[in-house]
């Protein structure tokens, strides 16, 4: 886009200001940038970029995106997958600026925001979505590459991909993305958060292509938020997880039996048990849907675990006698 200005050196065009600031500043002061870009399939966010931090956004895909992307064939044994490329694509742009002697460590510290972006959209977008990996560019530094790929170039798969049908984003969900980015991020580079493991083994489950794995999954995640170490019973499991979804407005009843045969299912699978009479789609479904709720309510607390599940216990237990 610079090169087809009338004049592309001169000063006062944009283009030509952007490229100098970010050329003196790694001069001067030693600073440079990695960027690293995601394609998201067939979601649409309706032309307004979604800024969760500086540095950090989803935003509709550009003209010369879709001719980059539009020849794409990715190689997938024993067929190649094509991906064509529309207006209702959408990239997401990441973007560290770091000091020159930093840059080894800086794929690194890309590779965890995008986990973040992907744990963010897990529990804030309803449906599926793919990620279709673009590339990582460096600037300037002694290290400064062309386009090239962190990690697999395979697209990544979370949820029932919606294939030809484009997932929309209103205002609404826009919001609730970037009000939980701040909360979501931190736990997600956390090495200790205890929603960390849950929220992991949500996107886990999503992109699992056997259905008794997304189940393994959704379990461990719920496991972990309703039964403390040591204490690891078929009916708290449930009867926790009733208390905290009926304040959400679920069938308290219906809830707590769904809860059961899910964790009878991942009994059933985790020791090797004979998976023929189970609904496996149904049970992953309602994993996916009970994890997805019971983790917010855990994140809109603001409690420690021990905190939450004494909440979760003084609601079963109703207020005490005067």
């Amino acid at each position: 886009a610079w090169c087809r200005l009338p004049e592309p050196c001169a000063l006062a065009r944009p283009a030509a200001h952007a490229l100098l600031d970010e050329f003196a500043e790694a001069v001067t002061g030693g600073l440079t940038s990695t960027k690293y870009r995601d394609a998201i399939v067939s979601l649409d966010i309706d032309g307004t970029p979604i800024v969760l931090q500086e540095g950090v956004t989803i935003r509709p895909i550009n003209e010369e995106e879709l001719w980059e992307l539009g020849s794409w064939t990715l190689p997938t044994p024993p067929f190649s997958l094509q991906l064509v490329p529309t207006e209702n694509w959408s990239i997401l742009d990441i973007e560290v600026r770091h000091r020159q002697d930093e840059t080894e460590q800086t794929g690194t510290t890309l590779y965890a925001l995008r986990e973040a972006v992907i744990a963010d959209f897990a529990i804030g977008v309803d449906g599926g979505f793919m990620l279709l990996p673009i590339g990582m560019t460096a600037q300037f530094g002694p290290n400064a590459m062309a386009t090239t790929t962190y990690g697999s170039r395979m697209p990544r798969e979370f949820g029932p991909f919606p294939g030809k049908r484009t997932v929309a984003i209103d205002a609404t969900a826009k919001q609730r993305l970037q009000d939980m980015w701040p909360r979501v991020k931190e736990i997600m580079l956390s090495s200790s958060h205890y929603l960390g493991l849950p929220l992991r083994r949500l996107i886990d489950g999503l992109g699992r292509t056997r259905l008794d794995d997304r189940i393994v999954d959704y379990a461990i995640a719920l496991e972990a938020l309703l039964i403390p170490e040591k204490d690891e019973l078929r009916y708290r499991f449930a009867l926790r997880g009733a208390a905290v979804l009926e304040d959400q407005g679920e069938n308290r009843d219906r809830v707590f039996h769904d809860l059961q045969n899910f964790y009878d299912a991942r009994s059933t699978i985790v020791h090797g048990g004979s998976v023929a009479k189970l609904n496996l789609r149904t049970l992953a479904d309602i994993g996916e849907h009970l994890l997805r709720k019971i983790w917010k309510w855990y994140l809109d607390q603001r409690l420690t675990k021990t905190g939450a599940i004494a909440r979760i216990d003084r609601r079963i237990l109703g207020p005490k006698d005067e």
